[in-house]
């Protein structure tokens, strides 16, 4: 049921990443709540901002493994998904399912993948979900975890705790590496991996989500760049990582193909980073705290899952953030660091900025 039930939430975390601010969106016909044990579908969270440019994910013409994409000889094996070594924080993800239009849903037949973040000492294995089409341009391999929290069916209420992986990269790839003739790339898809915490409320007669508001949103990691060559061309900012896919029933990645592919690449937990990543616009520059579009490493909001809060002082779903720094209220150029001398208790430090005697 949870499976099922699942849809609505799936659609609307997803919007969270695509639109640019908060918006509680369209909660839908999220089914029934089922019995005491499960809380439904938490319908649609809305839109809780946007993950800025997706970056160059490099030349999309030859790939670099000459792997066979057309025959009975190519299979997903599991060893493929190894990190490399040097990889503290990582994520992999293996994943065969139907390609659906990011409105629909319809779950992968097969999800196996792992986030392993160092500072953070998350070991996450995923076992749902599912790849969406967006704008006709975009492919996104979404894999998640959820949970319910709190379930009051005598109010109506319940909380859900939502981890989510969302891969993303170019449409063009998949028909480029069949062209080609190559079922392996050098450079990894676009990645975010976030925490979630939703308000839901339903009908306790019928089962049905009646609203829901999204509480607090963190952003835990992104993609680790570098430099990618190929054909004697440097393209920078590039994940690291690679894709490998067997595409013998694929065309052009339409709505309805069936998609079989592996991920895998390195993370960034640093803040800096996941600001950068988050707040990037489409034309390569970076959203501002004073812009009306930023969004800090962690956002949180008031029950009406609009107004926000600061994340240090908040006191719903998920609890507060420690420290004043987090999330960093600085540029993303800048480092925020405690400063007890400072009304706010904490000081930005740039390079032309000499960082305080008592910071920690």
């Amino acid at each position: 049921m949870k499976r099922f039930l699942i849809t609505m939430l799936l659609l609307s975390v997803f919007m969270v990443v695509s639109c640019g601010r908060v918006d509680t969106g369209d909660t839908g016909d999220t089914g029934d709540t089922g019995d005491t044990g499960d809380a439904g579908n938490t319908g649609n969270t809305g839109d809780t901002g946007d993950t800025g440019n997706t970056g160059d994910t490099g030349n999309t013409g030859d790939t670099g493994n000459t792997g066979d994409t057309g025959s009975e000889d190519c299979f997903l094996e599991k060893i493929w998904m190894a990190p490399e070594s040097g990889w503290d924080s990582w994520y992999n993800l293996r994943m065969i399912g139907e390609v659906v239009d990011y409105s629909d849903y319809e779950p992968a037949v097969i999800v196996e993948g792992k986030v392993k973040l160092a500072k953070r000492g998350i070991n996450m294995d995923f076992s749902d979900g599912v790849y969406y089409k967006y704008q006709n341009q975009t492919i996104l391999a979404s894999a998640f975890e959820y949970d319910f929290l709190n379930i009051n069916h005598r109010a109506g209420t319940a909380v859900v705790d939502y981890y989510d992986m969302m891969i993303y990269f170019d449409k063009q790839l998949v028909p480029t590496m069949i062209e080609n003739g190559v079922s392996e790339t050098g450079f990894a898809g676009t990645i975010t991996y976030r925490r979630t915490y939703l308000d839901i409320k339903f009908n306790t007669a019928s089962g049905q989500i009646t609203d829901q508001y999204v509480r607090k949103n963190c952003w835990y990691a992104v993609s680790a760049v570098g430099e990618y060559e190929e054909a004697e061309q440097v393209y920078d900012d590039t994940p690291i990582g690679a894709m490998f896919g067997c595409f013998e029933d694929n065309i052009d990645v339409s709505t309805g193909e069936i998609l079989k592919m592996m991920f895998k690449g390195e993370l960034t937990e640093e803040y800096e980073d996941i600001l950068k990543h988050v707040n990037r616009r489409p034309d390569g520059t970076i959203a501002q705290p004073e812009d009306e579009e930023y969004m800090g490493v962690c956002d949180c909001f008031e029950k009406d899952g609009e107004t926000k809060v600061d994340c240090s002082v908040y006191d719903g779903p998920g609890g507060p953030e420690d420290g004043v720094c987090r999330p960093n209220p600085c540029k993303v150029d800048e480092e925020c660091v405690p400063d007890a001398s400072e009304d706010d208790g904490y000081k930005c430090v740039g390079d032309d900025i000499e960082e305080p005697d008592d910071a920690e």
